[in-house]
Parts: C-alpha cells; structure tokens; sequence
C-alpha cells in the first residue's frame, strides 16, 4: 500500500491471461463483435472518465470499428471512440 495525493491505492500487476478466465482486452475484438465489460484495469481518474461515458462493468458494447489508431464502439446507442491506450485496459468477456 502506498499513500499518494490523501489517498490509498494498492499496487496491483497486470493481470495476466490466464488469471482473467476468457477475458480479452477491447481492443483485440473483431469488428461487429458484442461483449460485456467485466473488468477494467486503471487508475482512479480513468476509471472515473469511463464511468462518466457510461462504460462500466456489466454494460454491453459492441465494436464498430478497430483500427491501430483506436476503437469506435457503441454502447448504450452512444458511439464512443477509444484511443488504444484505454481499449487495452478495458476487458470484455464475448458475447457469442
């Protein structure tokens, strides 16, 4: 535990493939593929900016366009756009 800015934070590693039971990063989805988001790995102030777009844990998004420059996706009939950056910290179990 480390204290920082008044308030505590546990460090935490990236969780690995195996310990995220068939969960993949958003930004590995196929184009038109749906999911749930089910974990999100970020720091506090992402998380709030996410949580602000309505893209919380157990939301269905489906991906409308992954590119190397980000993803587009829709959820909630709201299109966002995500650098890759923050695609690769939201994890999504798909929905087949």
């Amino acid at each position: 535990m480390r204290k920082r800015f008044g308030w505590t934070r546990k460090l935490q590693e990236l969780p690995k493939e195996k310990h995220l039971g068939g969960l993949i990063p958003l930004i590995n989805m196929p184009k038109n593929g749906e999911g749930i988001v089910r974990y999100i790995w970020a720091g506090r102030g992402i998380i709030n900016r996410l949580l602000g777009m309505g893209i919380r844990p157990g939301a269905k998004v489906k991906v409308l366009e992954n590119s190397m420059y980000g993803v587009v996706i829709l959820i909630n009939g709201t299109k966002i756009g995500l650098c890759p950056r923050l695609a690769s910290r939201i994890y999504v179990e798909q929905a087949w």
